[in-house]
């Protein structure tokens, strides 16, 4: 007989999105990293498709951390964007399932904790952006046409302008953010404290 799924605690959505920002951290580096040329695949090509490929990644956290603290809502988030490629489908099912499931960049007021915070308008990654973004990586993940031209300097080029730009959204979106919970529940986030890790905290709203 299958047991029924047990929810998550707290603790355990907020170390769970915790991670899940470490793993944002992480793709994010190396792509600074190879835009910056301190590292390298190996061919400019490879660097365009990793960064690409890391690019949709973190997408796809950015729109599914929201559900963690529903292990149902997420698997069914997760079989979404694995059947789908149309970003806008997407976005509009992640909106039917929490209209507020975007995070939202903040000014945070810290004391001896978190205990203040103001949403801003800093000029982060959109949902019109997050769109762009994800459509604009796709064809670089998929094989090229072999009859078409190869890339060119030019192309590569380009890419490199993006990737900067791209990556300066994504860390005004989410170095100080507030997540809303399916459950109605807060997550104010910190991508980097003192100690260089994630900080999450849990605020339980009143009904």
């Amino acid at each position: 007989m299958t047991q029924p799924i047990q929810p998550f605690t707290p603790q355990e959505i907020v170390n769970n999105y915790g991670w899940m920002m470490q793993d944002v951290k992480q793709r994010l580096k190396l792509i600074r990293e190879i835009n910056m040329r301190t590292r390298t695949l190996g061919t400019n090509l490879y660097d365009i498709e990793t960064c690409c490929l890391n690019f949709r990644k973190i997408l796809e956290i950015i729109a599914m951390a929201n559900m963690i603290s529903n292990q149902d809502e997420y698997l069914a988030a997760y079989n979404n964007f694995a059947s789908h490629w149309n970003a806008k489908k997407i976005i509009a099912f992640l909106e039917n399932v929490n209209p507020n499931f975007y995070p939202t960049p903040i000014q945070v007021n810290v004391s001896s904790q978190i205990d203040r915070w103001d949403d801003i308008n800093n000029g982060s990654l959109t949902k019109e952006e997050f769109i762009e973004i994800y459509n604009d990586t796709s064809p670089v993940l998929h094989t090229r046409n072999p009859f078409t031209p190869p890339p060119d300097q030019a192309y590569f080029q380009a890419y490199i302008v993006k990737f900067k730009a791209w990556h300066d959204k994504i860390m005004l979106l989410l170095q100080n953010h507030s997540i809303e919970l399916q459950s109605g529940n807060l997550l104010i986030v910190q991508l980097d404290n003192e100690e260089g890790h994630a900080r999450v905290n849990w605020f339980a709203l009143e009904s």
